[in-house]
């Protein structure tokens, strides 16, 4: 039996929901047979695993976490499953809290039930992974039978047939779009073509390969297929793509797509401040000690202030002074700033600590707390480099957009540290501005423990 590739993202949903209740009802069994030597309540057990599998499943839904090209990537699937594990059981013991009834739910079960669940469904993913790469690899999806029409140009519809082919369409014909101006009586031929290979090659569906420059000939097009009593659908790529898979919008009789997002919205710049404020009063809180034993340490080793300022351009271009510990004997600033590098003979042996271990960035929650900075946010650079990596990258100055962060998602995408040429700066540029344009609180959430896992694993920073 063959699996449709659309019906991937149905079936993994299905499978974690199973995957949670069977990790929970184990659970409770095993801990109970072990403390107590009975089984205990099988109907409670299953019923916190169900609760638990609603929440956590929704969750990935909502993040389009089960589409199949997702679910080929394996660390990316840890990583959320990970935060959304954690969040669930957050949102569970707040529940049963506020509810006076954590008391029926034991500890060890609980933590059992945790173990269970994260250790299932990673197993889960890399079983996933394995099989869509080898049912990709091999054609192993239903095969629907497709008669293609595609323009006259190999080198745009042949990669689009190939990956059609990969992923369970089967060609049978392919219809040809001549380049230039097409008649209406060349699109008069084309659906001729198109329903005689409809009655005499048993076809499951038209598929559409064509540049969203010739948008003229596909609203043609549209309108004659209606004849044919056949599903249809448009395949585009590369720029084509893009475009149509932002955000849609109906305005009336016109539906428009949003390829650039405008600033947040006054609720959903209340949400983000709130969680800034929320985060950055913690950490501050929390670091106190931290942060006392590192000024002492600055000052007590080499000569200079405990913090270094420096001006970085926040939201909409307004400068401001961030602030961080001094982790240099010297205080670089203006036009010939130049970033740390490897073995970077200016950075003390204090400094290479706190560096390593990002604790030189922590006075910046007070710029958070001032409103300058975002726990989230692309990360501000020297004006120095702003400015002269503005007239170098196009669209450079839209990460200005949002308030410079702490984190970001260029750097949580391995984006980070020195950028010693334009192509790396291009890369995180381009990081920054998807960020903007996808901007949710689930997705700052999402990178702030991103984040957290990756000091446990420095790299690339000097």
């Amino acid at each position: 039996m063959r699996l449709s590739y659309e019906h991937v993202q149905t079936l993994a949903f299905s499978i974690d929901v199973i995957l949670i209740v069977v990790a929970s009802i184990f659970s409770g069994i095993i801990y109970h047979l072990v403390i107590f030597s009975t089984s205990g309540d099988i109907i409670q057990y299953t019923s916190f695993g169900f609760l638990t599998a609603i929440i956590f499943t929704f969750s990935n839904h909502f993040r389009s976490l089960y589409a199949g090209q997702e679910l080929l990537d394996f660390h990316k699937q840890v990583r959320s499953i990970l935060f959304n594990i954690i969040l669930t059981f957050f949102v569970l013991t707040s529940i049963a809290f506020s509810l006076k009834i954590s008391v029926l739910i034991s500890r060890g079960y609980v933590g059992l039930f945790f173990f269970a669940t994260l250790l299932s469904l990673v197993v889960s993913r890399a079983v996933w992974r394995h099989f869509l790469h080898i049912a990709l690899d091999r054609g192993l999806f239903v095969r629907r039978r497709i008669l293609a029409i595609c323009e006259d140009d190999r080198d745009l519809a042949g990669p689009t047939i190939t990956e059609l082919r990969r992923y369970g369409h089967m060609p049978v014909s392919t219809l040809n779009i001549p380049a230039g101006d097409v008649s209406q009586e060349d699109i008069h031929g084309l659906i001729r073509q198109a329903a005689t290979a409809s009655q005499n090659l048993s076809i499951d569906e038209i598929v559409i390969a064509i540049s969203i420059h010739r948008l003229k000939i596909v609203t043609q097009l549209v309108e004659e297929l209606r004849s044919l009593p056949l599903p249809v659908r448009f395949a585009f790529d590369g720029a084509s793509a893009e475009v149509i898979s932002r955000p849609a919008h109906q305005l009336g009789g016109i539906l428009s797509f949003q390829v650039q997002r405008h600033p947040l919205s006054f609720s959903e710049s209340v949400l983000k401040r709130s969680l800034d404020i929320v985060a950055a009063s913690a950490a501050l809180i929390a670091l106190a000690p931290t942060m006392l034993l590192t000024a002492v340490a600055i000052k007590l080793t080499s000569p200079g202030p405990v913090l270094f300022k420096q001006m970085r351009f926040g939201v909409n271009g307004k400068r401001f002074q961030i602030l961080k510990f001094r982790s240099m004997s010297v205080l670089p600033e203006g036009a010939d700033f130049r970033q740390a590098s490897r073995n970077d003979a200016r950075v003390t042996w204090v400094g290479r600590i706190i560096r390593r271990t990002s604790i030189d960035e922590l006075p910046q929650f007070w710029n958070v707390l001032r409103g300058e900075m975002s726990i989230v946010g692309p990360r501000p650079h020297a004006v120095a480099h702003d400015e002269a990596y503005e007239s170098l990258i196009q669209r450079y100055a839209m990460r200005r957009f949002m308030k410079p962060g702490l984190t970001g998602w260029a750097q949580v995408n391995g984006s980070r540290g020195e950028t010693p040429n334009v192509e790396s700066m291009v890369l995180r540029v381009q990081y920054d501005l998807w960020y903007i344009d996808n901007w949710s609180i689930w997705l700052d959430a999402s990178i702030m423990f991103r984040t957290l896992l990756l000091l446990c694993n420095p790299k690339d920073v000097y």
